[in-house]
């Protein structure tokens, strides 16, 4: 009993903390649509399976990765967000399909953030990836909500 009610309330919390920090990416993704906009050009792109890429999350995950050119202010500088939240799949096909979007050379329109123009993204707003946060955190936070009612005070 006294494990279900621990593992029931690190379920909720880990549900509530991760319904907050998906709202915070969506809120972040959302205010990218808001942003400036420059023309840029694609100077690479492929997918890579995530093994080389510092983020442990995207290990054993198909990243599409696309590198860009565009200017501000007289400055040249490069990007490589595509959006605010990494895409990153399961099947090497779904990635292959983001960045057939992106072939090098191709002209694009690069947003940038009105104060730090480093901040950039060729897609402005949401991405699924804000919605699978949703979807996770309103899972584990109902789990968690119900091993806690199985055992009332």
């Amino acid at each position: 009993m006294a494990l279900s009610i621990v593992v029931g309330f690190v379920l909720f919390i880990a549900g509530a903390a991760m319904l907050i920090w998906a709202w915070v990416c969506f809120h972040r993704a959302l205010l990218t649509m808001a942003w400036p906009s420059v023309p840029g050009a694609i100077v690479e792109s492929g997918v890579t399976d995530g093994g080389g890429l510092a983020i442990p999350a995207l290990r054993g995950r198909y990243v599409p990765i696309v590198r860009y050119t565009y200017r501000v202010d007289d400055s040249t500088r490069t990007g490589s967000r595509i959006t605010r939240a990494p895409y990153r799949f399961s099947q090497k096909r779904a990635a292959e399909q983001v960045v057939s979007r992106y072939p090098a050379g191709t002209p694009v329109r690069v947003f940038h953030h009105p104060r730090d123009a480093s901040r950039c993204v060729l897609e402005p707003g949401t991405s699924p990836e804000n919605y699978r946060l949703f979807f996770l955190g309103t899972v584990l936070l109902a789990l968690g909500a119900a091993a806690l009612s199985l055992f009332p005070a």
